[in-house]
């Protein structure tokens, strides 16, 4: 069983922290009283009490009280399935107080107590606030995490308006470790995964809302494993709001629009120019118009000033460049999670965030940096307007497709999107959705599926957007999808089946920016006969398309396989295309068409767009057949291109 030990020093340590320790020894039962033990501590001075069983089944319990019996704090467990006891108070006044030890009803045995002070209290820092300088006082502990064993607990007992920091730091194996902290009453208020773009280690930092005991949580990413060394700080407020966000290569500076403040420097790694500033400004506020004013998305809820006003904040830093790669924005959401005032329904999920951008996005493969710097401020923005819904939706594609789409509607001279259009094109027969392992793109498929939101936007106008991020406040994965489009006396199985046919007709009116890219042949018909898929088969929500090359005619496609499978047949004749559905048998004539593709659709689907399946099937071609019906849907080859086998 993994267990946390924290590092106790004996006497006085030359390491970064000054720390002094008591230890003393007992016997605790049913059949005894209560231990008692006095001690002294200054105001802002902490000391973390530990009490361990040293013999029996002794299950400790210990609680710290002012001399006139108030409880402050107190532990059971400090770790799931570790039956010792842990706490950490920092002292609001100067005085007295006494640490009790007890045992749980029906156990008993020898223990050891632990009383670890930290040095008295101490001048705080001036200047800027760095993270290392609030773990110099941080107290210390390692452990091991992996996924076969639980997270971490640590309990830390706050007064209302103290700050906390901690940092969680990798010291074996390839462990990439991420910080949660929980409030008294069990909500997460801060998370960490990466400290940055090229950290793997973690640091969450949160000022206490109410007095009580907080939770530091240690886990791991998925996948990874080793021992961390845990630091936790009490420090300021000032200092926990300043150690929580972006921390600049220079002096910081601020630039104020209408709704955001810029945050910058001119010096260092990180510096910029005013004219950019200047530039991102204009990007920020021609998104804000399109975005909030003119599709009346809601605005994202305040952060209560943490940026300096209550403007939404944007920092401007160094993080993509030819030596070193990275990415290109990204967006912060915060803790803790509520309801956004400024939507008529109320969330759960809804949070405040912050957005981070490139200082300069000079970059060899870039010939106009300011038009990717106004794409990815849209994008990334729209992120913010998400997480103002839910930041906590389990169908992560949801928020990429969307944000990747909202660049071609505000910016669509700038966009970036359309370079992800080929990774869709060329994998069409993986689930829509598809992220993790799923994905064969390592990622970006979820970017290309902008084109299912502008399918959707095609259809019901651009109103269906909104309305399922709405949904998806109220509601996890298909769920959220299923409901949107009730609303619209639509479903995802028609919906997928539009999307898939209008993919074929790269019929879309950016389509002439996708540089070529036309879905994925499976196979070319070019007798009748018995016909398959060439790769693996077909995943939920997915299509493969086959060129039916046969001499003109009338003819019956059957589709042997699982009854989610369906075939749709498109005849293309100069302008005009028609689409027929034929379900798992129907016939076509190929006579009116200058070419005729099939369409098989997989209309199954489930929440886990991590693990996709495949189905197997083959198509049965013959000559001849039942009168054909009329077709469902007119498409439009306006920027069709004939596909060719790759």
């Amino acid at each position: 069983m993994r267990r946390a030990i924290l590092l106790f020093l004996l006497l006085w340590s030359f390491s970064a922290f000054a720390q002094a320790t008591e230890e003393y020894t007992g016997y605790m039962g049913d059949d005894v009283p209560n231990d008692q033990y006095r001690i002294s501590l200054n105001a802002g001075q902490t000391v973390t009490i530990t009490a361990e069983a040293t013999s029996g089944n002794l299950d400790t319990y210990i609680w710290l009280a002012d001399t006139s019996g108030n409880i402050l704090v107190e532990n059971d467990d400090r770790a799931p399935g570790d039956l010792n006891s842990l706490l950490i108070y920092t002292a609001v006044d100067a005085g007295e107080y006494v640490v009790w030890v007890s045992n749980i009803q029906g156990t008993s045995g020898d223990y050891r107590l632990i009383i670890a002070y930290d040095a008295a209290n101490q001048s705080q820092p001036s200047g800027d606030f760095q993270a290392q300088t609030a773990l110099q006082d941080a107290q210390q502990f390692t452990g091991y995490m992996a996924d076969d064993v639980p997270d971490d607990r640590y309990p830390v007992y706050l007064e209302a308006g103290q700050g906390i920091v901690a940092t969680a730091d990798r010291t074996s194996g390839d462990l990439d470790t991420v910080v949660v902290i929980e409030d008294p009453t069990g909500d997460v208020v801060a998370m960490n995964d990466d400290r940055d773009l090229n950290d793997l280690n973690s640091r969450a930092a949160y000022v206490a809302q109410t007095s009580g005991e907080h939770t530091v949580i240690v886990s791991n990413y998925e996948g990874s494993s080793g021992d961390y060394l845990l630091q936790i700080a009490i420090v300021t407020a000032e200092e926990a709001e300043a150690v929580s966000r972006i921390e600049l290569s220079g002096s910081v500076q601020y630039y104020d629009t209408e709704h955001f403040r810029i945050h910058y420097t001119l010096e260092g790694d990180d510096a910029t120019t005013t004219d950019y500033v200047f530039a991102v400004a204009q990007a920020l506020e021609d998104t804000y118009a399109l975005q909030i004013t003119t599709l009346d998305w809601a605005i994202p809820p305040a952060d209560g000033g943490r940026g300096g006003n209550d403007l939404y904040d944007v920092y401007v830093m160094d993080l993509v460049n030819d030596y070193d790669g990275g990415d290109l924005g990204f967006n912060s959401p915060e803790y803790p999670s509520a309801d956004n005032p400024n939507t008529p329904a109320i969330e759960e999920y809804a949070v405040p965030s912050y957005l981070v951008i490139d200082n300069d996005y000079n970059l060899s493969d870039v010939d106009e940096p300011i038009r990717l710097m106004r794409a990815t401020v849209a994008h990334e923005y729209h992120h913010g307007i998400q997480f103002g819904f839910d930041q906590n939706e389990s169908h992560g594609w949801y928020y990429e497709a969307t944000a990747s789409w909202m660049e071609t509607i505000t910016f669509p001279e700038d966009e970036d999107a359309s370079g992800y259009v080929q990774n869709v094109y060329s994998y069409p027969e993986i689930c829509l959705g598809a992220e993790g392992e799923a994905d064969p793109t390592e990622g970006f498929l979820m970017y290309g599926s902008w084109l299912f939101m502008q399918s959707l936007s095609d259809a019901h106008t651009k109103q269906v957007i909104n309305d399922l991020w709405a949904n998806i406040a109220q509601l996890e994965g298909w769920a959220a999808l299923e409901a949107t489009l009730a609303a619209y006396d639509d479903t995802i199985e028609q919906a997928v089946t539009r999307y898939h046919l209008q993919n074929l007709m790269r019929d879309y009116d950016l389509a002439p920016a996708f540089d070529g890219a036309t879905v994925w042949l499976e196979n070319t018909i070019n007798a009748p006969g018995d016909w398959s898929y060439t790769g693996r088969g077909i995943q939920e929500l997915a299509a493969n398309y086959f060129k039916l090359e046969v001499p003109a005619g009338l003819y019956t496609v059957t589709l042997n396989g699982a009854p989610t499978l369906h075939v749709w047949a498109v005849g293309i004749q100069g302008e005009s295309a028609d689409a027929f559905s034929l379900g798992q048998q129907g016939s076509v004539d190929t006579t009116p068409y200058n070419e005729m593709y099939l369409v098989v659709i997989n209309q199954a689907y489930d929440d886990d767009v991590n693990a996709c399946e495949y189905s197997s099937y083959s198509l049965d071609i013959t000559v001849g057949g039942e009168s054909v019906q009329s077709p469902v849907y007119q498409l439009n080859p306006r920027h069709f291109i004939t596909l060719q086998s790759r």
